[in-house]
């Protein structure tokens, strides 16, 4: 992490996060202690984030436990000061998630192609449903961007750069473990 961290920095303009892909059926606190060591979130991060979608387990499609997601998330905050950004599909999330982390800072994931900006303008509700909680979208998982060594998630957020950084970048030092 800290090597991409840095790269971001050095390309510029590109604020940095660390995620966990939550595993149905692990102890929800020791992942979450583990992507914390492993990641060790810093001040001008992203809040980070906990992915909470299916996952293949011996060939099998298995739905994460939201209320074992919430556990890990909790941990992560306790740690942290900050609830992670909760990242899943439109689909699972309205399906699976949304009662227990309706107001959890939301990251939606959902490729249309071609022009996001476009997409939501002829779509206005398509990535919202009847919620208010998606917060940062990512609409392609192959955005090249100048200066990295390989393409990266397209994300946007939907407020300001204002509201990003004053609501979403660690602004605490974090203890040590």
């Amino acid at each position: 992490y800290a090597t991409i961290r840095t790269q971001c920095a050095t390309v510029g303009g590109i604020l940095f996060g660390a995620y966990h892909y939550f595993q149905p059926g692990d102890d929800p606190v020791a992942q979450a202690t583990f992507f914390l060591n492993t990641a060790t979130p810093a001040i001008g991060d992203l809040r980070p984030m906990l992915d909470v979608e299916p996952t293949q387990i011996d060939n099998k499609t298995v739905n994460p436990d939201a209320n074992q997601a919430l556990i890990c998330a909790k941990e992560i905050e306790r740690v942290t000061g900050y609830f992670p950004w909760i990242y899943s599909g439109c689909d699972f999330y309205y399906n699976h998630l949304r009662t227990v982390f309706s107001n959890a800072p939301g990251w939606l994931a959902r490729y249309p192609g071609g022009n996001p900006l476009s997409f939501i303008e002829a779509n206005p509700n398509a990535i919202y449903k009847d919620m208010a909680w998606p917060q940062m979208w990512q609409y392609t998982d192959h955005q090249p961007e100048p200066g990295t060594p390989a393409a990266l998630d397209g994300d946007l957020y939907l407020n300001t750069i204002e509201d990003l950084t004053t609501r979403h970048v660690l602004s605490l030092q974090l203890p040590s473990s």
